[in-house]
């Protein structure tokens, strides 16, 4: 996930009261049929109930990743 600095990993809290916590994750997503993986996703986690969370910039990151010729050549 180049060109953004994803430094901000306060997440806040979770519903259920926990906190949080950040990290890195792979993420796979099927498109046009064929598997993509994203590897080291920031993406917070709360370790009370298992609720995931993505900052709305890595996100838009994501989706415009998808929307580019180069990715779509990729596949």
């Amino acid at each position: 996930m180049q060109g953004v600095l994803y430094t901000q990993k306060d997440y806040g809290m979770c519903p259920c009261g926990g906190t949080y916590a950040h990290r890195a994750v792979e993420v796979r997503l099927t498109v046009n049929g064929k598997i993509v993986v994203l590897t080291d996703v920031p993406q917070g986690a709360c370790p009370s109930c298992g609720s995931r969370v993505y900052k709305p910039e890595v996100l838009e990151r994501i989706e415009s990743l998808m929307k580019t010729a180069q990715f779509k050549r990729a596949i």
